[in-house]
């Protein structure tokens, strides 16, 4: 709706970049909050539906390499393996889902 348009084009407004240049960063921190929590980077795993084209593992090789990193990982609904086996080789870490609606 024009209402919806316009409140999401006052939020963005809001938004600055601002460019730090010539500072130092031998000690940096890229973490953001989303939804609450605090991550300690703001990248998270996207959706690739038939990621198997890509590569053998699949979304087995991504789920692991989220987890090993901690960057949360989303399920898509067309991924090449059940979203069970990939939420399996991933323990307790974050997970989302993509929903097609």
């Amino acid at each position: 709706t024009e209402q919806t348009m316009d409140s999401n084009l006052r939020a963005f407004r809001d938004v600055e970049i601002v460019p730090r240049m010539l500072r130092d960063v031998s000690e940096r921190d890229m973490s953001v909050n989303i939804l609450g929590k605090r991550w300690t980077s703001p990248f998270f795993l996207c959706p690739i539906g038939v990621l198997e084209l890509a590569h053998y593992r699949a979304d087995l090789a991504v789920a692991r390499a989220a987890s090993s990193l901690d960057v949360p990982f989303i399920f898509s609904n067309q991924a090449s393996v059940p979203m069970e086996e990939t939420a399996q080789v991933m323990g307790r870490s974050t997970r989302w889902f993509q929903l097609y609606w």
